[in-house]
């Protein structure tokens, strides 16, 4: 609150007070830092006029209330950026090998596919994906030997006999 934090007489005569706040008519500031993170920090700060008065116990507390809560939605958005990076990173190693590289959930929807499988895939391609993103061969049995190999990966059943998965070509 910077009422308590920094005196009127202080304020007023600030470099910020001057140059900005005074423009925009800025003279009540409630902050509260929300998460410090690798040399960075994020806060909210609520400003009013001075017409308007200083901000009262009820709005303080009712501030304070909501504050946690402003707290892990950043932390949450920190953690999902942290995970995309990851992705990204992922996603350009596996850009940079020379073999082509899909993966495939459960259903048989691709979940990711580097730039070398991409030139497998398409229209007149060994490979496709249907409307629904499920990867597809050339024709329907072997998209139905496909579909199998990729059952077995993830049921532990078996297509020819072997161990898990099989190969198509």
């Amino acid at each position: 609150l910077r009422s308590r934090d920094c005196p009127d007489e202080v304020y007023l005569r600030s470099e910020l007070y001057q140059d900005h706040y005074r423009s925009h008519d800025i003279f009540h500031l409630l902050h509260v830092n929300l998460m410090e993170m690798d040399g960075a920090s994020a806060g909210i700060t609520l400003t009013r006029p001075k017409s308007i008065g200083d901000f009262e116990r009820e709005e303080l507390e009712l501030f304070a209330s909501i504050v946690p809560h402003l707290q892990r939605a950043l932390q949450i958005h920190a953690k999902l950026l942290a995970v995309e990076g990851r992705n990204r990173l992922f996603e350009e190693a596996w850009d940079h090998a020379p073999q082509g590289v899909v993966l495939i959930g459960e259903t048989g929807k691709v979940r990711f596919m580097n730039r070398a499988a991409e030139n497998f895939v398409g229209q007149g391609k060994p490979l496709s994906i249907d409307r629904v993103g499920r990867i597809t061969a050339s024709n329907a049995t072997q998209t139905a030997v496909l579909r199998a190999m990729i059952r077995s990966v993830f049921d532990g059943s078996s297509v020819d006999g072997g161990g898990r998965g099989a190969s198509l070509r």
